[in-house]
């Protein structure tokens, strides 16, 4: 999703410095105790809450519509408290000391003297809740108020944020500009290298209407082999295992540099760049380090990057905001102020290093000496972080990765919402379908280049009307094809028992977990290649049931099952892909009741997540009154890919029955197409696949994880 942000520098910070201190001073404002205790107050809506519409006379009756909404879904999200990780971390009330109050613009900022260990725990625009005494069941504190953390500051120190009294402001503006021009050159690598749904969408974001949807009918369906050779081959990526506190981020271990390539360039734009999360973010940036971009020349050249928000990996970290701050003070004289860093140097070198590299020149904006374009990468939520209001200008385009994720696909999932008050009243109704529901056009990206055609078949049926196409290359057999059990596509029918943990609104099923152990077992056993995390996955509509597999992983193949396989949720699994994906259904009961997992469009992301193998375990019987579940059943039994599984599991694997479930080798006129497919991946520049071994050399994606701070999924 593009969007174009032409209005004048000035007058644009004004208004997003204005709009988030309003933001700012309601949120903080709110009484946490009142907050709580309406949550338990049965649900009642709220007074001034209106249902969502399509369209809207005016901005004003857009804002009265959803500003009241977005502050209910809020209070839900302070409500609903810490995360089940943080509670496994550990976090707790933390003692500070006040070392200096001042008043501003409306607000009081506030120096607290912490402990390091809690101050490498929060970020910039935390909420913290500030207290005199600890909240205890049955005890009000004398004094509480939320702060928003705006700095981690100096040593042992945070500043924060907290409300007074301010007067509001709030303008709007809008500007049409003409299409932009794409240069011969450059249009004729596009050409050449896109396909026609994708040169569509490309001619629909250089059109600079305010915004541009474009759709993709499973995530991404980038012309990867062509457009993207950095892609051919296994991801190096990949090949990187998490540490702790990754969040499912696998990027190389190259520090990377950003280099100056000489080139005519001559104006750029001021572009930001946002993703969901810090993990499909630094993807992104990774890619640009690695390739460049191209100029109007066809020429490719390295732009100007900053990466602004937390969690920066490593392999991103030379131009991270963190970095380059520290590079600055590294070369500053401290002598004369004693050493000492505040809150408000840090601000002023972030500002710096945002806007140095851009200035006016006439109706032009030219970067720096050397021309440079000037690209700023930021997650989505910390796109409205107060940084951003300092700058000196405003953005001239904001391009949205894995926008679908963030305002949403009809077909794949929504943004998630706590407030149920507010999905009532069609809260979480996407942006991206209100678009469509009010007659604004759609780019749709037809040809996917991922999924191996047995896996695709079926989402292209039920869920776009039969017009998904398959990339080249896609059809080539992986060494566990050569059993109908391991993929591309099976359906095991495994009739267990589910259980909810006690207080949660979430399920486990052990008969699947069980089952999903031995299958992985086999697997990796006769496949060693697929003793890996970036190949292999497991997913799941519920956190408990991921919780439980993570558990029973780590007792059957030790602390570093992390390592040999990726279990996270359907939703926390969105935008992202492995060779092997397993997705364990949960649901097994008498009264054939599926909760969430009747989600259509949790279904589609959970069975495209594969490119050669998707493995679904479930209860048949229970699914089978769904009508998108049945037909899946339907689809598998009709291609010979639906087992029962009955107990012990162990018999399913033994050698007799395997054996029954070798596939046979194809035809002579099959191996020669094979082979002629084959043939055709050279030309674009993909490795010569050996039919008969039939290995795994190629098709490689890469590893996102759309989630930055809920996984959004998990009870029903």
């Amino acid at each position: 999703m593009a969007v174009d942000k032409s209005a004048g520098g000035a007058s644009s910070s004004g208004v997003a410095t204005s709009t988030m201190d309003r933001f700012h001073k309601i949120v903080l404002s709110w009484d946490y105790v009142h907050l709580v205790a309406d949550s338990k107050g049965g649900g009642q809506q709220a007074k001034g809450l209106r249902r969502v519409k399509n369209a809207y006379a005016s901005v004003a009756e857009y804002l009265a519509v959803f500003e009241p909404l977005l502050f209910e879904e809020v209070k839900a999200q302070i409500v609903q408290g810490r995360s089940d990780e943080e509670e496994e971390a550990g976090q707790d009330w933390q003692k500070g000391i006040v070392a200096s109050c001042t008043e501003s613009e409306g607000f009081h900022k506030v120096s607290m003297a912490v402990l390091d260990d809690f101050r490498e725990m929060v970020s910039e625009n935390d909420l913290l809740l500030l207290s005199k005494e600890k909240f205890e069941e049955g005890v009000t504190p004398s004094a509480y108020a939320f702060a928003l953390v705006e700095q981690r500051g100096g040593r042992e120190t945070i500043s924060l944020r907290t409300f007074v009294a301010a007067s509001e402001k709030n303008r709007d503006g809008n500007d049409q500009n003409r299409a932009w021009n794409v240069p011969e050159p450059l249009m004729d690598y596009l050409k050449t290298n896109l396909n026609d749904s994708q040169l569509d969408a490309v001619n629909a974001g250089l059109s600079r209407r305010s915004f541009v949807l474009i759709q993709s009918s499973c995530d991404r369906h980038a012309h990867w082999m062509k457009a993207s050779p950095w892609l051919i081959g296994v991801n190096p990526r990949d090949l990187i295992m998490p540490v702790d506190g990754d969040d499912g981020f696998y990027p190389t271990g190259n520090e990377l540099k950003p280099e100056v390539v000489s080139s005519n360039r001559k104006y750029r734009a001021h572009v930001l760049v946002c993703a969901p999360s810090n993990s499909a973010l630094d993807e992104i940036v990774l890619r640009v380090l690695q390739t460049g971009i191209r100029d109007e020349n066809n020429n490719t050249y390295n732009p100007k990057i900053v990466r602004i928000g937390l969690k920066a990996h490593h392999s991103v970290k030379a131009v991270s905001m963190d970095y380059l701050i520290q590079q600055k003070l590294s070369g500053v004289d401290r002598s004369s102020d004693g050493g000492r860093r505040g809150a408000g140097e840090y601000d002023r070198i972030r500002s710096s290093i945002l806007d140095e590299a851009a200035i006016y020149s006439g109706n032009h904006l030219i970067f720096d000496s050397d021309c440079q374009a000037k690209l700023v990468f930021s997650t989505l939520s910390f796109s409205g972080s107060s940084i951003f209001s300092r700058m000196a200008r405003a953005f001239d385009v904001v391009i949205i990765d894995e926008a679908a994720q963030a305002v949403g696909d009809p077909v794949q999932l929504p943004a998630t919402v706590i407030s149920s008050t507010a999905q009532k009243l069609g809260y979480g109704t996407s942006l991206f379908k209100r678009f469509q529901a009010a007659g604004f056009p759609v780019q749709m990206l037809k040809i996917q280049y991922r999924m191996h055609p047995e896996i695709s078949i079926f989402p292209s049926k039920e869920f776009y009307e039969g017009v998904l196409e398959d990339g080249e290359g896609l059809s080539k057999k992986r060494p566990w094809h050569s059993y109908s059990c391991f993929g591309p596509f099976c359906f095991f029918d495994v009739d267990g028992t589910e259980s909810q943990p006690s207080g949660s609104g979430s399920w486990v099923n052990e008969d699947e977990v069980e089952f999903i152990t031995l299958l992985y077992h086999q697997m990796a056993m006769r496949y060693p290649e697929l003793k890996s995390s970036s190949q292999v996955a497991v997913i799941s509509p519920y956190r408990h049931q991921v919780k439980l597999l993570k558990d029973h992983f780590r007792s059957t193949f030790g602390d570093q099952s992390k390592e040999v396989i990726d279990v996270n949720t359907v939703d926390g699994f969105q935008g992202r892909e492995k060779e092997v994906v397993i997705f364990s259904c949960v649901r097994c009961n008498k009264e054939q009741k599926i909760g969430f997992v009747s989600d259509f469009r949790r279904m589609n992301v959970a069975i495209t997540r594969a490119r050669s193998a998707v493995l679904v375990v479930g209860s048949a019987s229970t699914l089978k009154e769904d009508k998108h579940w049945n037909n899946l059943v339907e689809s598998a039994k009709e291609r010979g890919r639906y087992f029962q599984v009955l107990k012990p599991f162990t018999a399913f694997f033994v050698d007799d029955k395997l054996k029954a479930m070798k596939v046979e080798r194809a035809p002579p006129e099959l191996r020669n197409m094979q082979a002629l497919e084959a043939i055709n991946e050279v030309v674009v520049g993909q490795e010569l696949m050996d039919v008969d071994d039939a290995g795994d050399q190629g098709d490689e994606g890469y590893d996102d994880d759309p989630v930055e701070a809920d996984d959004g999924g998990g009870d029903d």
